[in-house]
């Protein structure tokens, strides 16, 4: 694809630029550390090769102008260069099918970067360049001419590219085919089709082979190829793969709230509407192929959710690792247009949805992580006037939710997953952040080491003294060690084991 910068096309990517900013302010605004980012904010390493993504790390190095082991926090950089990439790969997509379709294709396109799943990506300080890198690379490959029987080369390297720098998003390809499939599908040629779609299914398989005997293999740790292992092939397996379905499913359902289903039955009963005249006007054939087409692109999309990460034993199932669910709404006004719709308000509506879901999730992002603050400090000072800054500090429990951020958790399951309180591995580091320097930090495989000798001195009688006891936080003091129990005491803490 030749791209030549006309002022046309340069006015269509400020716009795309300018979207991407609105979409993402909320979590730049917010300014908050989200997961292992407190961790890695304070150790300063980056790593991530030992999960495959050579060139997350690469790419993380030469934007903080660090080293490996000095990573250094370079947010809200990192949101910011993924609003250019975010904008660069909607461009590219809306370039590539332009001649086709025309300016109406431009819906299609800005919502291949406001995907409500994308939020938890962008929410890692460390990490967001990279995942919406990775994304862009799908893009390029997408977009590059077929010239071969496997596409071309530069595709399969373009997408070598995306898988070593965030594995999931090669599923994106899977949906952007389902898409193609929508787009081609008054062609008529079967034939064709078909072809287009073995090419695709070659260009994604040959480079996820090739990148799983490379890169997957040599460079991932063993900690995180063990969550990577295939499905047995035993009599379990039909259980193991519909319980993977179901994983993925679940996650894929947090955006369809009642309010949400409401707009998306409104665009798909539209969609519908606006393809029904076409469809009328066919020939028996032609209706044949078009019926086949729209089958074969909604089979597409739905592999594309969990793509070929469904026949892993322990799949990450995750927002951040569906980045093709929101391809939905871009298929139906894909089907409007094959329609000759110009333009329709109702696509408007998916658009609306994701901008929403971003600046609720940014406000109930920033009232979590200020009333954590705000809890930290109480302990501080708890800590400070009894003395106990020097022995070990253990952090048991969880913070409480924010009250501020009630409401948009219970309306909105996908922002109430995306701002959970911290836990207690996070909840430790958030200690050692805020100047509790003698907080203990484990990992979940380090903690479950010295989890029952820990719970047996907090729930044996006698052991602990009682420094602090509130509906926030418990604090005990024993032998050469303190305890703080977030949104719990030791009698609740205990009952509960």
């Amino acid at each position: 694809m030749k791209l030549e910068f006309s002022q046309q096309q340069k006015a269509e990517f400020l716009l795309f630029l300018g979207i991407a900013f609105l979409f993402m302010y909320p979590i730049i605004h917010a300014d908050f550390y989200f997961r292992d980012d407190f961790q890695r904010a304070l150790l300063g390493y980056a790593g991530w090769e030992g999960h495959g993504r050579p060139l997350a790390s690469i790419v993380q190095i030469i934007i903080s102008a660090s080293t490996p082991k000095g990573l250094l926090d370079v947010a809200p950089l990192t949101q910011i260069l993924s609003c250019f990439s975010l904008a660069f790969m909607a461009f590219l997509f809306n370039e590539h099918f332009k001649p086709i379709k025309g300016q109406n294709f431009w819906f299609v396109s800005v919502l291949l970067m406001l995907n409500p799943f994308y939020l938890e990506c962008f929410s890692y300080r460390f990490d967001a360049f990279g995942m919406a890198l990775s994304l862009l690379f799908v893009v390029f490959a997408f977009c590059k001419p077929i010239t071969n029987w496997y596409g071309s080369r530069a595709s399969i390297l373009w997408l070598i590219g995306s898988l070593s720098l965030y594995q999931t998003s090669i599923n994106l390809f899977i949906a952007l085919t389902a898409i193609e499939v929508v787009i081609l599908s008054d062609s008529n040629n079967l034939k064709e089709q078909l072809n287009l779609i073995f090419t695709r299914v070659k260009q994604f398989s040959i480079a996820f082979v090739l990148y799983f005997f490379t890169i997957g293999q040599i460079l991932t740790l063993s900690s995180a190829n063990s969550r990577k292992g295939l499905l047995a092939l035993d009599s379990n397996l039909f259980h193991n793969l519909l319980d993977n379905i179901s994983q993925y499913y679940e996650f894929s359902s947090y955006v369809f709230t009642n309010t949400n289903l409401f707009y998306f039955t409104i665009l798909m009963l539209f969609c519908c509407f606006h393809y029904i005249p076409r469809f009328r006007n066919l020939t028996p054939e032609q209706k044949k192929f078009s019926l086949f087409a729209i089958a074969i692109a909604l089979i597409i999309y739905l592999v594309s959710i969990a793509g070929p990460f469904l026949i892993l034993q322990n799949p990450v199932v995750n927002p951040r690792t569906i980045p093709s669910i929101y391809v939905l709404p871009s298929l139906l006004i894909a089907l409007s247009i094959c329609s000759g719709k110009k333009f329709s308000t109702v696509w408007l509506l998916p658009i609306i949805i994701s901008i929403a879901i971003s600046y609720q999730f940014g406000s109930a992002m920033k009232s979590q992580r200020d009333f954590e603050k705000q809890i930290v400090t109480m302990v501080h000072y708890d800590l400070l006037k009894e003395n106990l800054t020097e022995d070990p500090l253990f952090v048991l429990g969880s913070f409480p939710r924010a009250p501020h951020s009630e409401i948009a958790a219970r309306s909105q399951p996908l922002v109430s997953f995306l701002s959970k309180p911290l836990i207690r591995w996070q909840a430790e580091s958030f200690f050692s952040g805020q100047g509790i320097s003698n907080t203990e930090f484990h990992w979940s495989f380090q903690f479950a080491k010295i989890e029952d000798e820990l719970n047996s001195t907090v729930c044996e009688s006698g052991k602990l003294d009682s420094v602090a006891d509130n509906p926030l936080y418990a604090i005990y003091k024993g032998e050469e060690k303190v305890f703080v129990l977030l949104s719990t005491n030791r009698e609740t803490y205990c009952s509960g084991i």
